[in-house]
């Protein structure tokens, strides 16, 4: 029996769908377009009984191997990927994927500022697809995860800053000065609450040699530039940030200049 035509031909059945996980941002929070930038997550393809797996798809092979969802849930809106629409896409924004060893890694840029809405609550889902094809034709996408609605990590969008005030000093000229101090809240219609207060100092704002208070003396600084951008925490800050005062002495400031309190 001639085998020289024979025609071998290896296969690996893999019915096991994919894993993936949102690790970014984390669960419940209150995010600023300084703090949400990018969600990111991990995601593996696991192995069946005989201990291989197909590993995550990629772009070419009907969809990336990760995608994401973002749902507006205040408005029930969905992202595209480039815009919101009623109702849930079929095919969800793919993420890019940083290929190695298992698990690997995602991430997927948030879309901007003015595609964002203060106040609201957004939910980030992924999911995640193999390799695996169908037999007769190679047709199909591969195993494929689907993530319930509600599962995905929620997070509550806040563009607004928080404001400060200046209680201490209330007048123009002081001959004496016990104390700095001042309020500060966090407006908007989300209230995320304050996480800290700095406050900026300067003795002759523009004058060389640029003194700005440091938490403990008014310190030469490099340029006016460096002078204004001086920052220190007060020395007591209220339960729930919303009044701060600093110590201050007579002695730290010099007859007739002129201060500047951010």
């Amino acid at each position: 029996l001639s085998t020289t035509n024979v025609q071998r031909v290896n296969i690996l059945f893999d019915n096991t769908v994919p894993v993936s996980t949102v690790t970014i941002p984390v669960i419940g929070l209150s995010l600023s377009p300084g703090q949400l930038s990018v969600v990111s997550g991990t995601a593996k393809d696991n192995a069946g009984a005989g201990g291989i797996a197909s590993d995550l798809a990629d772009a070419g092979e009907g969809g990336a191997g990760v995608e994401l969802m973002i749902r507006n849930v205040t408005d029930v809106k969905y992202w595209t990927g480039s815009a919101w629409q009623d109702t849930e896409p079929g095919d969800w924004p793919d993420t890019t994927i940083t290929w190695g060893a298992d698990p690997r890694t995602w991430t997927y840029n948030i879309p901007g500022a003015s595609q964002m809405t203060d106040g609201k609550q957004y939910e980030v889902r992924s999911r995640s697809k193999d390799r695996s094809r169908n037999g007769t034709d190679s047709s199909g996408s591969g195993n494929q995860e689907n993530p319930a609605l509600g599962v995905g990590r929620f997070f509550i969008y806040d563009s607004t800053p928080p404001v400060t005030g200046v209680v201490q000093p209330n007048a123009s000229r002081v001959k004496t000065l016990p104390t700095i101090s001042g309020t500060s809240s966090d407006p908007g219609s989300v209230n995320s609450g304050v996480n800290g207060v700095r406050i900026n100092l300067v003795e002759r704002l523009g004058i060389s040699p640029y003194k700005a208070w440091n938490g403990s003396a008014f310190a030469n600084t490099a340029s006016q530039a460096v002078q204004e951008d001086t920052w220190f925490s007060p020395d007591i800050l209220s339960s729930g940030a919303t009044f701060w005062y600093e110590v201050f002495y007579d002695s730290w400031m010099a007859q007739d200049f002129e201060y500047r309190l951010v």
